[in-house]
C-alpha cells in the first residue's frame, strides 16, 4: 500500500503537462516578438530623426550653393550690362550705388524665386509698370521678396529720380495687389532702397520679431519693431537691438555693428528650451 506522501508526490508531477510547457512557450516566444518589435520600432524612431536632420541640413546646403549660383550669375549680367552701355550711364547710378533701387515684397519668407519673379512680373504688368523696370531678380532660391532696378535716363537727375521711385511706389502701394502666392492679408508693396547698414539692421529686427513669433503666434499684438534701429520689443521688453545697449551679459551677437539678442529673457518669456531657441536664431541667420 503507498503512503499519502509517495501519493502527493505523484500528483504534483502529474501536473505539469504538455499544454503547460506550451502556454509557457506561447508567452515567452510573445514576450521575445515585443521585445523585438519595441527595439525595432526604437530604431525606426532614431534612424527618422536622423535622416530628418541630414535632409535639412542637405537642402540647407543646396540653398547656399544655389544663391552662391544666382550672384555669380548676376554679377555675370550687371558686368556685361555696364560694357553693353557704356560709361554715358552710369553717372547717376555711381551717386550711391543703385540709386533706382526698388524692393518689392509681400510674399512668405521661402516663396520659390521663380515663383516670385512670375507673379512680380504679372502685376507691373497689370499696373502698367513692366517697361519701366530693367531688371529684377531674388538674393537666393526662396525669398519673400524682390531686388527691382529702374530704368534712368542720363539726363535725369539724383533727385528727379528718387521722386519718380516715390511716384512707382505709391503707385503699387495704391492699387493694393495680392499675388497668388501671398498670405490673404497681404499685398504687393514696394519702397526704396536702403544702404547695406539699413538692411542688416531690417534684417536683424525682421528676424527677431519671426523667431518670437514662430514660437508663440497669439504675442502678434504684443511685439513691437523699430526697423531702424534694430530693435524688438515683446511685451514692452527689449529683446534686441543694435543701437541701444544689451541688459546683461551673454547676449548673443547679431550681424549688424553692436547689434544683440537677448535669447535667454525670450525664451524665459516662451516658456521653451533656450538651445532650441538659439539652434532656430543661427538657422535665421544662416541666410
Amino acid at each position: 500500500m503507498e503512503t499519502p506522501s509517495r501519493t502527493r508526490a505523484k500528483a504534483e508531477s502529474r501536473g505539469i503537462t504538455l499544454e503547460d510547457l506550451r502556454g509557457l512557450l506561447d508567452t515567452q516566444t510573445q514576450q521575445i516578438q515585443e521585445s523585438h518589435q519595441q527595439d525595432l520600432l526604437d530604431l525606426k524612431t532614431a534612424t527618422f530623426k536622423e535622416l530628418t536632420t541630414i535632409k535639412k541640413d542637405v537642402r540647407k546646403q543646396g540653398d547656399h550653393i544655389e544663391q552662391l549660383r544666382d550672384q555669380y550669375d548676376q554679377m555675370e549680367s550687371r558686368i556685361r550690362a555696364l560694357e553693353e552701355k557704356g560709361p554715358s550711364t552710369s553717372t547717376v547710378a555711381s551717386e550711391s550705388g543703385r540709386p533706382n533701387l526698388l524692393i518689392m515684397a509681400g510674399w512668405p519668407q521661402d516663396t520659390p524665386k521663380d515663383t516670385l519673379l512670375q507673379e512680380l512680373d504679372d502685376c507691373l504688368k497689370q499696373l502698367g509698370l513692366a517697361e519701366a523696370f530693367e531688371e529684377m531678380f531674388c538674393t537666393g532660391p526662396r525669398r519673400g521678396f524682390a531686388m527691382t532696378f529702374v530704368r534712368t535716363d542720363h539726363t535725369e537727375s539724383g533727385t528727379q529720380l528718387k521722386r519718380r521711385l516715390i511716384t512707382i511706389a505709391q503707385q503699387v502701394q495704391r492699387a493694393n495687389l495680392r499675388a497668388p502666392s501671398m498670405d490673404q492679408d497681404k499685398t504687393l508693396r514696394a519702397t526704396l532702397g536702403k544702404s547695406r547698414e539699413e538692411r542688416l539692421l531690417s534684417n536683424h529686427t525682421g528676424k527677431t520679431k519671426r523667431l518670437i513669433l514662430a514660437a508663440d503666434p497669439s504675442l502678434k499684438l504684443y511685439v513691437e519693431t523699430k526697423y531702424s534701429a534694430g530693435s524688438v520689443w515683446c511685451c514692452s521688453q527689449l529683446m534686441s537691438s543694435a543701437t541701444r545697449p544689451p541688459p546683461r551679459q551673454g547676449c548673443k551677437a547679431g550681424k549688424p555693428p553692436r547689434s544683440w539678442i537677448d535669447l535667454q529673457s525670450i525664451s524665459v518669456m516662451l516658456r521653451v528650451s533656450a538651445d532650441d531657441l538659439e539652434k532656430q536664431w543661427d538657422d535665421l541667420m544662416s541666410y
